[in-house]
């Protein structure tokens, strides 16, 4: 962005106050619903956005509403769930193939990181998963490490029990 980013703006950012100073009264007033399907928090911040948007009319209703549907919705809900769930699977993947009936979190986190195809290796800004991150993610299935005397472990049982849980 360039250093006069602000006074090349000027025009732009006095028309935008002028239009808000005229409309904001017609916009608190008015009835139209936000949108739904997303958590409080995000329809909260939503409401102003697609009154604004009511208020401009033409298209920008139905892109306001597109744009939640994308970010709030769609995206959201199905990575959410799925990041947990595909965590339950790769470890239950992980342990069968080693036999074991209990594993370390950094064991569990190098062998994540070593799946081929799987989003482990850049899930936390490009960065791989962490034990933290690990920890984390299990406790939203109420699985927590069990401390050994050199480790703490997760249990094999744990985790298929809230794999067939979760999954059919």
């Amino acid at each position: 962005m360039p250093f006069d980013h602000v006074e090349r703006s000027e025009t732009f950012r006095d028309a935008l106050s002028d239009w808000a100073a005229e409309n904001s009264d017609y916009i608190s007033d008015m009835t139209v619903d936000g949108p739904t399907g997303a958590s409080d928090r995000a329809q909260d911040n939503w409401t102003p956005l697609v009154r604004i948007a009511a208020a401009m009319g033409g298209d920008w209703p139905d892109r306001a509403t597109k744009a939640f549907a994308k970010l709030e919705i769609r995206d959201k809900d199905d990575t959410a769930s799925s990041i947990g769930l595909d965590l339950l699977k790769d470890i239950y993947t992980i342990m069968s193939q080693y036999s074991v009936q209990e594993m370390g979190a950094a064991q569990i986190t190098k062998a994540l990181i070593s799946l081929p195809d799987t989003e482990w290796r850049s899930l936390q800004y490009g960065k791989p998963i962490t034990s933290k991150r690990l920890n984390q993610k299990l406790r939203e299935y109420q699985i927590r490490p069990v401390k050994r005397r050199d480790s703490n472990v997760y249990l094999f049982s744990e985790i298929e029990d809230n794999l067939h849980r979760y999954l059919p």
